[in-house]
């Protein structure tokens, strides 16, 4: 089912306002695909993603790299090697 105002399909359930900030989390983050994938999406629709926090995440010089290319601050809370 897609988000009928914005033909979103991975966006569905309450409205939160243009330029409301939130954080995103993400379980285990490997290639950062789909948290850059998540970001956009959200970006797109008028959300501001300045955060994010991930469970698990490895190799660690990935995630430093690809935090900085989509300008969120990312927490890892272990990383793996």
């Amino acid at each position: 089912m897609e988000d009928p105002e914005t033909n979103e399909p991975r966006l569905s359930g309450e409205r939160l306002a243009e330029g409301t900030a939130v954080h995103v989390i993400d379980d285990f983050v490997y290639s950062v695909e789909t948290l850059a994938s998540a970001v956009q999406t959200l970006r797109r629709v008028g959300l501001t993603v300045e955060t994010a926090t991930a469970l698990l995440g490895s190799p660690p010089e990935r995630l430093s790299d690809a935090s900085t290319e989509m300008h969120v601050r990312l927490t890892i809370l272990v990383t793996t090697h």
